[in-house]
């Protein structure tokens, strides 16, 4: 039987996550990144734990995943975008761990003209934030397995 996670599981698992998602949440940290209840849970790991800077990092990641969906899903003025590109340049600057080239290169975001060059900038600041989040992830896996009494 797939086991819950959470200590007060019901028999159809609607408080806590099977066994198989934390096999797969385990994994990588993009498993967890990609997944909204596992990084639902993965922030509440990390206020637990007053991770601030990680979950400073983790808001982050959201707020480029937001802005990617939205990019695909609306039309967005230049304007709008550029609103959102200074505030999650801001946030980076002020509360993410970035090096000085990372946050160069998320700051060329102000004066993109290129939605393509655009997409890759930001996906190239998720894959610093994951690399950011890797031992938080560790932790938070085990934490997990401990949670299956692993």
């Amino acid at each position: 039987m797939d086991s819950c996670v959470s200590s007060n599981s019901c028999g159809a698992c609607s408080t806590g996550e099977r066994k198989s998602d934390v096999d797969r949440w385990t994994t990588h940290v993009s498993k967890v990144l990609n997944s909204p209840p596992a990084r639902r849970k993965f922030r509440t790991y990390l206020l637990n734990m007053n991770l601030e800077e990680a979950e400073n990092t983790l808001y982050f990641w959201e707020q480029i995943d937001k802005i990617q969906r939205e990019k695909r899903s609306e039309d967005l003025t230049r304007n709008v975008l550029l609103s959102r590109y200074r505030k999650l340049y801001n946030h980076a600057d002020e509360y993410v761990n970035l090096d000085e080239a990372e946050l160069r290169q998320l700051k060329r975001l102000l004066k993109c003209s290129s939605p393509d060059e655009e997409d890759e900038i930001l996906d190239q600041a998720k894959q610093s934030v994951q690399k950011l989040l890797m031992d938080d992830h560790k932790h938070f896996s085990s934490y997990l397995w401990k949670q299956l009494g692993r």
